[in-house]
């Protein structure tokens, strides 16, 4: 394998080589703008590499490099199958002119260099130390498809749990300024927004990306919104609510959802579930019968959650 490994590299560098341009008389001036460098592999490069020479008073653009590095990852999404001893990734060097000067061959469970390839097909070898148990350890630890899916896992429940406490600060701070009323029943919270207003739409709008300006039309209830209310607690208090659940009275009209939506919202992790939150929006459809239509959804979730 090393042989293909060497050979790959090798390839690599010739590919990466530039085509001579024809000769020209040009003249420069120099401008420090930074610009970002994509390697011949498009995986990843070294960004701290040169900087833009131009003229803007005639068409001449030059680039003078300092150097940076191209990174090919040949194992990307097997590494652990391969192992740390055989996992390796390819370093292309490259100088000032754009030219690729060697390329090395390096161990990604230690960073150390195995082997440097020159363009001209010469190379070196390096005796590689030991890994150590820990190395060895770290490496399969950050590479077992079971502990990705486990950080993955933890990683969103962490963003979750960082947004749900947003959405209660703004809570709050909505039904201090009165324009929510909380009613709260066993697993259920019901808000009841009382005007339409921006404070409003950006606490329903920021909780589902899909409900924006271009979808909403301020629209003040013109109904009892109250009784709308009591009636929707009523049917939840004779219910066994086994997934919390969040209902929001919205004093918008959103045409995208003409009856209503339901969407699983943020992680609970004494329950080890989601909880679900339906908005009801002021639509034609009354938001009674909204309710019916998405409370029957959120009944059918409930049989499939054991």
């Amino acid at each position: 394998m090393k042989k293909l490994v060497k050979y790959f590299v090798l390839v690599t560098i010739l590919l990466s080589l530039p085509m001579k341009a024809n000769a020209q008389t040009l003249k420069f001036v120099e401008s420090t703008s930074a610009i970002n460098h994509v390697g011949p592999d498009g995986i990843e490069t070294d960004g701290n590499y040169g900087k833009h020479i131009t003229n803007n008073s005639k068409p001449s653009i030059i680039v003078k490099f300092k150097g940076y590095i191209s990174y090919v990852y040949p194992y990307m999404g097997k590494e652990y199958a391969f192992g740390p001893e055989d996992t390796v990734y390819y370093a292309i060097y490259y100088d000032g002119n754009d030219e690729a000067k060697y390329g090395e061959i390096v161990r990604q469970a230690d960073k150390f260099v195995l082997e440097r390839v020159y363009p001209d097909g010469t190379y070196e070898d390096f005796t590689p130390p030991a890994l150590t148990k820990k190395q060895k350890q770290d490496f399969n630890n950050k590479y077992d498809p079971v502990q990705i899916k486990k950080r993955m896992l933890e990683e969103e429940k962490k963003v979750e749990k960082e947004k749900a406490s947003k959405v209660d600060k703004v809570y709050s701070d909505l039904i201090r300024k009165d324009l929510v009323k909380l009613t709260n029943g066993n697993n259920y919270t019901i808000y009841t927004y009382t005007k339409s207003c921006e404070e409003v739409f950006k606490q329903f709008s920021g909780f589902f990306s899909d409900v924006n300006y271009g979808n909403t039309i301020e629209r003040n209830y013109d109904f009892n919104v109250e009784d709308v209310k009591n009636k929707i607690d009523s049917i939840l208090k004779n219910t066994n609510i086994k997934i919390p659940l969040k209902v929001s009275l919205v004093p918008y009209q959103c045409k995208d959802f003409p009856e209503g939506e339901i969407q699983y919202t943020m992680f609970k992790e004494d329950k080890n579930q989601y909880e679900l939150h339906i908005l009801l929006f002021n639509n034609e459809m009354p938001m009674e019968e909204q309710f019916k239509i998405q409370f029957n959804k959120y009944l059918k979730e409930v049989k499939r959650y054991k």
